[in-house]
């Protein structure tokens, strides 16, 4: 994920566009594993992933356990 960022940043400046660089944490999501348990847990991070992409155009990718980050390129207004 850090080549596409780098690689989208670059492309940001020739295009004269700006950039969107945000980052996700899921708080208390270990507690949640630990009471739900794992398998409920992956359908959460699938779910947060599915409305990520259905929200956001860019990319999307999961930095650690609980963690997103999310990139996208637009024109400046």
């Amino acid at each position: 994920m850090e080549n596409t960022i780098l690689e989208m940043v670059e492309m940001s400046k020739e295009k004269d566009e700006q950039i969107t660089l945000g980052f996700l944490d899921i708080d208390y999501f270990k507690d949640f594993n630990t009471y739900f348990g794992h398998q409920v847990g992956d359908k959460v991070l699938q779910f947060v992933s599915a409305v990520l992409k259905e929200q956001l155009k860019g990319k999307i990718g999961r930095v650690g356990g609980d963690e997103f980050i999310f990139c996208f390129v637009g024109k400046k207004r």
